[in-house]
């Protein structure tokens, strides 16, 4: 056997190494146009470029649709009398072409001959003049994009209903656990779904070599997540049935946790197999998963948040460490690192990796840090 695929030591990987060896062999995938309303968390494949929005000013507020300059100097104390009927709008009416603001209700008196202003109003006061919301020629979301709530909303009111995206679609095979447990499974397809990817899940007929390898054999997926059986216990046979089914690239990788996970191709689809307990995945997750969701969609990777520590963090060299750490105004305050107790998961907001030749960083350093998935990047 390659010596790359074995998990002993010495045997390890570089996390750079993998990395780059996942990467390589994943290109992007083909846009598809998606309804809008199931486009959340997905990324934009193509500039949405609208045209003049709004095309004409709009009233931000009930009231009376004016030119400003009619109603200059006018108040309580000194009604300026107009001499055309004004006209009521509605928040979001279009107004007449000579109009410029709205004033309130109360700011016109009509009960004599003529209507009297009795309040002042800039010009573009209380509107949404054209070209506000988007400009000529603006785009509105650029490729590489993250979908949000509010995208799709802002899409709505343009009555946009479809958008061009690119959602990779990932399936979760499960080599199950003895205890039945799915923690994992059910982690990776809540990360997935909330990184916009079409998610299917299957479960093989039992953990055996054979069972695993009837699975991979029908799998059909832009990427591939075995999850489970991959250390060297008696019950782990996912490394033999890639190495039946397909091309193992590496087994182990020098990063705490997710020491066991390996890369391979199985009919040209590549594949992560993923740890099965949590902690382990997350590191699969944060160190590769995500990435190669990234090369999948084009996606602008995350811009880290960089602040300094409350206290120090000490690393072994040799080996990448995933770090928990939680923000604290203007620092981060380290919480666990390489073994992530669930009091700590729980704790923490974002995630740095110590570098596999990094000691650790003393207090007060400036790190880099990620928001954990489901976690907001934040300002």
């Amino acid at each position: 056997m390659d010596s790359r695929r074995r998990s002993g030591p010495g045997a390890l990987t570089s996390l750079e190494a993998a990395r780059a060896l996942l990467l390589n062999a994943l290109r992007p995938i083909d846009p598809v146009l998606t309804p809008r309303d199931e486009a959340l968390g997905c990324i934009c494949a193509e500039p949405l470029i609208v045209g003049v929005q709004p095309p004409r000013a709009i009233a931000l507020r009930d009231g009376w649709a004016m030119r400003a300059e009619d109603l200059a100097g006018a108040s309580s104390y000194a009604p300026v009398l107009l001499a055309t009927q004004p006209v009521a709008v509605e928040t979001g009416d279009a107004l007449p072409p000579e109009c410029d603001c709205v004033i309130d209700h109360h700011g016109l008196y009509l009960s004599g001959p003529m209507p009297q202003a009795m309040i002042e109003a800039l010009p573009g006061e209380n509107v949404r003049r054209p070209g506000e919301d988007v400009a000529a020629g603006g785009t509105l979301f650029a490729p590489g994009h993250r979908l949000r709530l509010t995208d799709l909303a802002c899409a709505q009111a343009l009555g946009i209903e479809h958008l061009a995206v690119r959602r990779p679609h990932v399936l979760i095979l499960d080599a199950p656990a003895r205890d039945g447990a799915r923690t994992t499974c059910d982690f990776l397809k809540r990360a997935l779904v909330a990184a916009g990817a079409r998610v299917t899940q299957h479960t093989c007929a039992d953990q055996s070599a054979a069972a695993i390898q009837t699975s991979l054999e029908t799998a059909c997926a832009d990427l591939i997540l075995l999850v489970g059986g991959t250390g060297l216990g008696a019950s782990d046979h996912t490394i033999a049935a890639l190495e039946t089914s397909g091309v193992v690239q590496l087994q182990g990788i020098a990063l705490e946790p997710g020491r066991t996970a390996a890369i391979a191709t199985v009919a040209g689809t590549p594949v992560i197999a993923i740890p099965g307990l949590f902690e382990q995945a997350l590191g699969a997750w944060v160190v590769l998963v995500e990435p190669a969701l990234n090369r999948l969609t084009l996606r602008q990777p995350t811009a880290p948040l960089k602040l300094p520590l409350t206290q120090k963090i000490a690393s072994r060299v040799g080996v990448a460490e995933v770090a928990l750490v939680r923000r604290q105004g203007d620092a981060f305050a380290p919480l666990a690192i390489g073994d992530l107790p669930l009091q700590s998961l729980c704790a923490a907001t974002h995630v740095t990796i110590i570098a596999a030749g990094s000691e650790g960083h003393a207090s007060g350093e400036l790190v880099d840090a990620f928001p954990l998935p489901g976690v907001e990047a934040g300002p």
